[in-house]
């Protein structure tokens, strides 16, 4: 993991340097700012590449753009690193080509593990890729067993992996550190959405217990009941039903949703019968998505928009109406 500080984005970029220098650039930025890799570049013409990054805590968000080349680690490079970091990568721009204990194709969308500890070979055409650094402790907080995922495909368009395909791929440093949102939910997400996949490739039937069922039905009560705090995080809805965290988080797997799709429906709903109440008619939009918990009116509209087809403006109660 890097060591810069929470919260601020970071970039580099061998455009920064003349083009003699962009190979020793780029291979010391990708040392220093993710894993030791060797670069090989096989096509004429300069090497581009850049790369936006933020830490999120036990995550660190990139997104690198870049040219067609190949990038391996193997005993050279592994014998360079400190520590163990897993990462998640998707490619949203092309096909590309990986090894690490199995040769996979990956579709663009398609996501796959990495593991910092194994030799792997990558190879792809221009890209776009969403690569999230994931720390091992934390990630062993929802999988206790990361190498179940370790270099398998995670198809976009199947399942669980559908879903954190979509939500990886429309995450980048400016949109995390422009969100209204707390980082952590962030990163819960992927946590939760990963425990997901996880199970669901392994052939893992789970079917809550007796205890996960109130469990899970205790915290979705607190969540309505506290889903207007735009700052609401899984660590505040634990520490209210006294428990940890991933044991809540188990809870909401096991009955097959996620914290953060527990708010956001909570949200959603108080939003709806605020806008389709006559009682509310004296709020704009604005202050219904703000006491709601949406801080950004321009997310509260996209949100409403996408769960109901319609601007929170066209759901507003017409006067005559009664409260339903």
């Amino acid at each position: 993991m890097t060591n810069e500080s929470p919260g601020l984005v970071h970039r580099w970029s061998t455009l920064d340097v003349p083009e003699s220098q962009r190979y020793e650039y780029y291979v010391s930025a990708l040392a220093g700012s993710l894993i030791p890799m060797e670069v090989i570049c096989d096509t004429p013409g300069p090497l581009n590449a850049g790369a936006i990054f933020t830490e999120l805590g036990p995550v660190t968000l990139f997104r690198m753009q870049g040219s067609k080349h190949r990038s391996l680690r193997r005993k050279r490079e592994l014998g360079l690193s400190t520590g163990r970091s897993i990462n998640l990568v998707i490619n949203l721009a092309s096909e590309w080509r990986f090894f690490q204990r199995n040769r996979m194709l990956l579709r663009t969308g398609d996501a796959v593990l990495t593991d910092s500890l194994l030799p792997f070979e990558l190879d792809h055409d221009p890209y776009d890729i969403v690569n999230l650094q994931i720390s091992e402790s934390w990630l062993r907080q929802w999988i206790p067993n990361p190498n179940l995922l370790v270099g398998r495909v995670i198809s976009r368009d199947v399942g669980w992996g559908r879903a954190l395909s979509t939500f990886v791929s429309a995450l980048s440093p400016e949109v995390v550190s422009n969100s209204s949102l707390p980082s952590r939910l962030f990163v819960d997400q992927v946590g939760a959405l990963l425990a997901q996949v996880a199970h669901e490739m392994n052939g893992i039937s789970e079917r809550p217990t007796m205890v996960q069922r109130a469990l899970k039905a205790k915290a979705q009560d607190i969540i309505t009941q506290r889903c207007s705090e735009p700052n609401l995080t899984s660590a505040h809805i634990s520490a209210a039903l006294g428990v940890p965290e991933h044991i809540m988080h188990a809870a909401l797997r096991a009955c097959g949703v996620t914290f953060a799709q527990v708010l956001m429906d909570a949200r959603v709903e108080q939003a709806k019968q605020m806008l389709l109440s006559p009682m509310a008619r004296r709020f704009t939009a604005a202050e219904i998505g703000r006491r709601c918990g949406f801080a950004d009116p321009a997310y509260f509209t996209r949100v409403i928009r996408k769960r109901t087809g319609h601007l929170p403006s066209q759901l507003r109660a017409t006067p005559g109406e009664q409260d339903p």
